[in-house]
């Protein structure tokens, strides 16, 4: 009865610690001292969404991985690699947190309209 217990209690919190992490999706601008900015917001046409700002803290053992697509695997990344691709390119992220805590980044993932299209041999 006892086990059943902690049992129940167990599942409880793994449940709520799932149910309490959000994510974020936007645009990478700034890394820095343990810190990243990223835009969400914007849109196209008239729809245009109210553009903000926010910074989460990331800790030091957060993971960085890069999707690179539904049939590819996972690959990790630095935040040297991140912060240099930063610089060079707008950086599409999801960034799962709790509060203002980011556990986890994953850099591309958005897919796409359209992509490639396989062509018919006739």
């Amino acid at each position: 009865m006892l086990y059943r217990s902690v049992a129940g209690v167990a599942l409880v919190f793994m449940v709520g610690g799932l149910l309490l992490a959000d994510e974020t999706r936007g645009i990478l601008t700034k890394i820095e001292d343990g810190k990243i900015t990223v835009r969400t917001g914007g849109g196209f046409g008239n729809d245009k969404a109210e553009v903000a700002e926010k910074t989460y803290k990331v800790a030091k053992d957060a993971k960085v991985i890069r999707m690179a697509g539904k049939d590819r695997p996972e690959v990790s990344l630095t935040f040297d690699e991140l912060k240099t691709a930063v610089k060079v390119t707008n950086v599409f992220v999801t960034v799962t947190h709790e509060g203002d805590s980011a556990s986890e980044i994953k850099v591309g993932g958005f897919g796409g309209f359209g992509g490639r299209r396989k062509k018919d041999n006739k």
